[in-house]
């Protein structure tokens, strides 16, 4: 059972095992372990929640038991808890990014988001769940990087973006102000996101302000579940992974299609963290 996938800089994929098993899925659709077994670094136990590759083609691994393990090319590994220096936050990881800069964030169940030096280790910024730093109860869905490389996440309180200077999350004028599961930009101006009741693109106008351009929903075929992910490809579809099955919306031709085991795959359920 994998917990956590992420691509490799050498192509393919890391495949994190929920034992600990670290192993690389090549272009070439080999899989070559990294160690026998359960890597050292994951010693202290729990499930790997999430996984992602620094600049430098370090592994970082966040486990289910608040342990935070980087682990560079080379093996040499280090581990991060809440009982060493520059301390992981206290609730369980949830997911990773790197950030435009190089830097790592990190998002904590019910404690907020973490940024860190990916060299050194650095904690450079914290933001706590409470109303002091805009994240209410740290409800978040997603997380990723606008192109001008601000942080925005998806939460409860829908899409919110980092005020760098107040080191703060705000909501985002013109946005849904609920629920968000998921979201891709499209542009600098051209947004998409999910939400129980489907898809819906967005554009940025000469205010700053985004409009609601277009919807698909339900009556779409598009099914009212929550995503798992939001990506869209060269060819400006939009691809929503969810326990449903992998839906493809086309939005130029309006048309939807849905992948599953009708398709060759071995399951249709798409879990949270893995896509």
């Amino acid at each position: 059972l994998y917990t956590a996938v992420t691509p490799s800089s050498r192509g393919g994929f890391w495949l994190i095992g929920a034992r600990g098993e670290i192993e690389r899925l090549g272009l070439d659709g080999v899989v070559e372990p990294v160690t026998d077994g359960p890597h050292d670094a994951m010693g202290k136990g729990g499930i790997p929640n999430a996984a992602v590759e620094d600049r430098k083609g370090r592994l970082w691994i966040a486990t289910s038991r608040n342990n935070l393990v980087r682990i560079d090319p080379s093996g040499i590994w280090r581990d991060w808890t809440v009982d060493t220096p520059e301390p992981v936050l206290g609730g369980e990881p949830d997911r990773m990014v790197i950030a435009p800069d190089g830097t790592l964030w990190i998002s904590y169940l019910t404690q907020g988001l973490q940024q860190r030096d990916t060299d050194s280790g650095q904690v450079l910024a914290s933001i706590l769940v409470g109303t002091q730093q805009g994240i209410g109860s740290g409800d978040l869905d997603s997380m990723a990087f606008a192109p001008d490389g601000v942080l925005w996440i998806a939460s409860g309180q829908g899409l919110l973006r980092r005020d760098a200077a107040g080191n703060i999350m705000r909501p985002v004028p013109g946005l849904p102000a609920d629920r968000v599961f998921g979201f891709v930009f499209e542009s600098a101006s051209s947004l998409w996101l999910q939400r129980l009741n489907g898809l819906e693109h967005y554009t940025l106008d000469s205010r700053g302000r985004w409009q609601l351009e277009s919807r698909a929903g339900v009556e779409d075929g598009i099914p009212a579940v929550e995503g798992t992910g939001l990506f869209r490809d060269r060819g400006g579809k939009i691809w929503l992974p969810t326990s449903r099955g992998l839906f493809r919306w086309d939005p130029l031709r309006r048309h939807l299609r849905r992948f599953g085991v009708q398709d060759g795959m071995s399951s249709q359920e798409f879990l949270r963290r893995t896509s």
